[in-house]
């Protein structure tokens, strides 16, 4: 019997609990988008408004890649659409209660499909690197930066 060529990789039990932790981040700040501003988020968050950080470490490091993967595994699913800035949050609050630096940044562009209209979006980076949101994200004009 053959194995597949690119077997899922077994996860340990700290990932399915990383899972898990940012599937209901990811529950409640969809929940929390649409019932609370943003400043209101970010101050239960903890987000400090800021220029853009400069972080020591180039490299991702195990624990924020491992964020990066609950948050996207969590996304995909959920029955909702969790948003962009539903998983950047999220990633932020896994983030901090790691102890772990990173910024939420928030971005607008045109939006070609409507007339006259923008697009909004955010990402989550630590480390020099993007762990959420990065498709698409330099066609974006940043507009706010958090730091954790």
């Amino acid at each position: 019997m053959s194995s597949p060529a690119n077997p899922r990789p077994r996860r340990s039990l700290a990932d399915v609990w990383l899972f898990i932790q940012a599937f209901f981040w990811l529950a409640g700040m969809q929940a929390a988008i649409a019932f609370f501003r943003f400043q209101t988020l970010a101050r239960w968050l903890g987000l400090e408004p800021g220029q853009t950080a400069n972080f020591p470490a180039p490299e991702q490091s195990t624990v924020t890649q491992k964020v990066a993967w609950a948050v996207a595994a969590g996304a995909r699913r959920t029955p909702w659409v969790s948003t962009c800035l539903a998983q950047a949050l999220a990633g932020a609050a896994l983030l901090k209660a790691r102890k772990i630096p990173g910024q939420v940044t928030l971005g607008v562009a045109k939006d070609p499909a409507s007339k006259g209209g923008y697009a909004a979006h955010a990402w989550l980076t630590s480390g020099g690197n993007i762990l959420t949101g990065a498709a698409g994200h330099e066609r974006y004009q940043v507009i706010a930066v958090f730091k954790l």
